[in-house]
């Protein structure tokens, strides 16, 4: 079956890419995703927020950096912004959030970083 170029096929195979590219587990418990509803949930699970700062370099250009900041850290040059803001900043640097789940033994913290 066609319609307007995208075939069943096709369909299936966006579908099983998304999944994929939405949350991909790997056997260390290592999640990656650049999802802002399982970003967001994450975060503020952890007492977390979205924070950015601006830089401005030599050449004068801006540079947008964005963080997360969370209870136990100080992240003074970082001002608080909403989450759609921060996510689009995030989206625009094509940024992947990579987390891992506290263990259920107890022995593994919470790890989170911001990769391209």
């Amino acid at each position: 079956m066609k319609a307007q170029g995208i075939t069943r096929k096709s369909i299936k195979e966006q579908e099983l890419a998304n999944f994929f590219h939405k949350k991909l587990l790997t056997n260390s418990g290592t999640i990656i995703t650049d999802q802002l509803d399982i970003i967001k949930s994450w975060v503020i699970k952890h007492n977390g927020k979205p924070v950015k700062a601006v830089y401005i370099n030599k050449k004068k250009i801006t540079i947008e950096l964005i963080e997360l900041s969370f209870e136990d850290q100080d992240h003074h040059f970082f001002k608080e912004v909403t989450w759609e803001h921060w996510y689009e900043i995030f989206k625009d640097q094509q940024l992947k959030f990579i987390f891992i789940q506290p263990g259920e033994d107890g022995k593994t913290n919470w790890f989170y970083k911001l990769n391209k």
